[in-house]
């Protein structure tokens, strides 16, 4: 299926303040010793730095714990990274989430217009890690806790962080992920093959598009997949 550019729509010129300019930081190596060096400099004997992680939907998330693992060993920083795959109900409760908008018909479904991530989030393990975060001092043993997926700074969680990323990441590629086989869906580690493009868009499209429009004007944006962008 063919996938076609218009030289207008692709551009996309955006005015920020100067203050806000000389903040950009650009490239992979460059974001990710900023990411840590940020967490490095929030924590504090007795108090470690937590920090969210959040981002779309297909972003290489195992290929952005590499790297912050890398970079927090390099700068000295004992890091522990939990996936927010930890977070989400089972993989049969998210199915059955799906399958009223999916529904049986082979070409067309409902659109899930009032969706968000917490519908399919389990409200227990939420309540577990609001918990991690918020006592901290005892219940963290490194020096920094990142948490990292999409839904991480979800508002049951948002205000127990210091810092709150977003790692961004164009529509177009993670199709090509689905059809290929290979995205990684909500609550997984591994690519889903029987992943369909029902039930990307009638299912979970609007509650990714939710996700992103909350973000904090403070949050780091990045882009393929997790590199910066300007």
């Amino acid at each position: 299926m063919p996938l076609y550019e218009y030289r207008k729509n692709a551009t996309n010129h955006v005015t920020v303040p100067p203050e806000v300019r000389q903040g950009v930081v650009c490239g992979t190596e460059a974001v990710l010793h900023r990411m840590v060096s940020l967490a490095r400099e929030r924590s504090q004997a007795g108090r470690p730095c937590t920090a969210a992680v959040d981002g779309w939907y297909g972003v290489d998330w195992a290929g952005l714990a590499a790297g912050l693992r890398g970079e927090a060993k390099a700068q000295g920083l004992a890091l522990e990274l939990v996936g927010t795959e930890e977070l989400y109900r089972p993989g049969t409760a998210i199915e059955a989430y799906r399958q009223p908008f999916v529904t049986d018909d082979p070409s067309f479904g409902r659109v899930n217009g009032q969706g968000v991530l917490e519908d399919i989030l389990d409200e227990g393990k939420l309540a577990e890690m609001k918990g991690r975060l918020e006592e901290r001092a005892r219940r963290i043993n490194a020096e920094a806790l990142m948490v990292i997926g999409p839904g991480a700074a979800v508002a049951a969680l948002a205000e127990s962080y210091d810092l709150r990323f977003y790692a961004d990441f164009t529509m177009q590629p993670l199709l090509w992920q689905m059809w290929d086989g290979k995205l990684v869906t909500f609550g997984r580690t591994a690519p889903a093959a029987d992943y369909s493009w029902k039930k990307y868009y009638t299912a979970i499209f609007i509650c990714c598009c939710a996700r992103r429009s909350r973000r904090s004007p403070a949050w780091t944006t990045t882009s393929r997949p997790w590199t910066s962008k300007t």
